[in-house]
Order: structure tokens, then sequence, then C-alpha cells
């Protein structure tokens, strides 16, 4: 098995959504957000802020650029896969005779490459909140980040039925959780090539607002999609084709939430003992206990999570400084345990 530090790449054509509303949910958010626009000090703040992440981004892509080229940037280990032969359901446990070990050589990236910086265009953000989108970026995400938690707790209160296999442009969902008031704007029917079938997940405009690949939506008059029952929303359906939507779970809650920490302890196959950087000399500590704890198996799985994670985010265009730290952390401590589980720990580790 190969893996290449490529930029995941979708057809330009897979995402073209459905013509949709502008509910009086995402205007509510909006004018709050816009509200606070008048705090100019702020303004100020957030756009320097925003200045100091991009310039540190676009430093480490350039380097990233130059590393990538290099031969040694690939590392090739051999991983013992256990294979299960198929059995009878009846058999509680598989007989030795149905169990088969290899050892599979596995050729990885030793960094993740960046693709190149990107912003959201004020089209965009115009599509889902026109109140704002003559805003300062940088600004209208510190803000995002204020309501995140509490938009991620509505969005986890969704109850949807998709009574068809076939993708309609509008669904019905239920928001049992009504606290805050900012409901879901859309459902994005997440799935992966080839298969056109994934599941649906609620979503607002903190996407619009990260996502600088995601199309955009077409502008189109608001109104209202609540119906006559409290907490039932009709919402347009939004197709969305990602390299792993199984990962795509872990970078929305972390959109909503900012909470490296949690994202981190999502990836790996269990929570570090404190907060980790990628040039600790606690992470080979740390990688050792793993590969101590873990097959070598078990820690490919995990290092191809944080990879289909990373082919999300590159799909997406999302270009936050917590998100790729915490997924170059995750990236090199699960390389560094695989190759000390292998019996190759010089291919991660610094030769004394």
């Amino acid at each position: 098995m190969v893996l290449q530090s490529n930029f995941a790449k979708r057809p330009s054509t897979e995402n073209n959504p459905p013509a949709s509303q502008i509910s009086g949910a995402t205007k509510s958010l909006a004018s709050r957000i816009g509200s606070s626009l008048r705090d100019a000090a702020r303004r100020r703040r957030a756009r320097t802020n925003g200045s100091s992440r991009t310039t540190k981004y676009i430093v480490e892509q350039a380097k990233r650029r130059e590393t990538t080229k290099s031969p040694v940037n690939s590392i090739r280990l051999n991983v013992t896969t256990i294979r299960t032969a198929d059995v009878d359901m009846k058999d509680a446990r598989p007989s030795s005779s149905s169990l088969g070990v290899a050892t599979v050589p596995v050729t990885l990236p030793r960094q993740l490459a960046r693709p190149q910086f990107a912003e959201v265009s004020e089209d965009a953000l115009r599509a889902v909140a026109p109140e704002i989108a003559d805003a300062d970026i940088e600004y209208v995400r510190e803000q995002l980040e204020e309501f995140g938690p509490s938009m991620l707790q509505v969005l986890s209160s969704v109850k949807a039925n998709l009574v068809s296999h076939t993708l309609p442009k509008e669904l019905a969902i239920v928001v049992q959780d009504l606290a805050d008031s900012i409901v879901p704007t859309h459902m994005m029917a997440v799935y992966g090539p080839p298969s056109k079938t994934g599941s649906s997940k609620p979503a607002n405009m903190i996407l619009a607002a990260h996502c600088t690949r995601l199309p955009s939506f077409p502008p189109t008059p608001a109104s209202s999609a609540e119906s006559s029952k409290p907490g039932e929303f009709s919402v347009p359906v939004r197709p969305l084709c990602l390299p792993s939507p199984q990962t795509f779970p872990h970078l929305s809650a972390f959109l909503y939430t900012k909470r490296a920490d949690l994202l981190l302890n999502a990836l790996l196959p269990c929570p570090p003992p404190a907060p980790l950087a990628e040039d600790a000399p606690e992470l080979v500590a740390f990688a050792t206990r793993l590969a101590g704890t873990y097959t070598s198996q078990a820690l490919l799985n995990h290092a191809m999570s944080v990879f289909g994670l990373w082919q999300n985010v590159c799909a997406l265009g999302v270009f936050e400084d917590r998100l790729w730290d915490t997924i170059d952390v995750a990236w090199k401590l699960l390389l560094t345990a695989i190759a000390v589980g292998t019996g190759n720990p010089q291919a991660m580790l610094p030769q004394a």
C-alpha cells in the first residue's frame, strides 16, 4: 500500500448545490454578528490576528513544498496484519485455521503537504449571510467561535428521515433543542466516490465561513422555512462528495468547537497524557507507549483516519492553524508509534 501526500481532488461539478433559501434562523445569527461589527477595536484585533495566522500558514506551506520534493519524505514500514477468513455466523470464535497473518509493506509520507492558501470569497459568504458579507472574515470567524458550541448542540438534536433513495431538494427536519434558536440552514448529503449513497448531516454558515473550496449556495430571496409545528423546518439538501466521508464528523465538530484537544483524542487510540506539540520530547515517549500497547495494524488504522481527515481538509480548503497543527501532531505520533512497533524506529526518530 502506498499513500502519496498529494492534495485531495474532486470534480468541480461534484458538489453543485440545489437552489436554497436563507432561513430566518440564519438571519438571526448573521444579525447578531453584524450588530457586533460596530466594535472597531475588536475588528482591528481580529484583522491583525488573521494576518499573523495567514503568514504562519504560508511560511509553513512553503517549507512543506520543499520538503515533499525530497525522496526522504516517504518512509517504508512493514506492518503485520491479521486477516480473518469467512466463517459461519454460528461460530462464536474463529478457529486458528481461519486466521491469516501477513506482513504488508506500507509506504507513507513523512509529512502531509499543505495546499496553497486561499480565503473564503465574499460571494460565498454573501450567499448564506448577506448582512455580514462585507465584514472582515477573520472577525466573522472569531464571532462564530463564540456561538459554535451551542450551535453544535442544536445540530446534535436534529432528527431527519430520508424516505427515499433519491436525493431530495428539500428535507423536513425536527430540531429538538431550540434553546439557542440558531437552527440548521441545510442538510449535507455527505458521500464518497464511487458511491452516491451516504449520510445526511445538518449544517449552517460555519462551513461557508471556513471552507474556501466549498461551492457557494446561489443567492435566493429569504423566506421562512419553519412549518406550523414547533421545531419542524424544511431545509435544502446539498450533496457533498468527499475523499473520506467517515472522517467528516471530526472536521465538522472541530469547526464548531475549535477544540484541538478533542480532535486529537478522536484521532488517537487513547488520549495523550498532556498537550503535545509536533517537536515535543514527550511525543516520542507517548509514541513508544502506544507501540507497546496497540498492534501496528490498529495504529495504521488510526493513521488512515488522520490521512482521510487531511484529504477532506484539502478538498474543502480549510486553513485553520489549530486544525493543521493537530493533524501534524497526530500523523507524526502515529507514524513514530508504527515505526517503533515494527522494529524500525530510525525511520522516524533522529539518529544519535
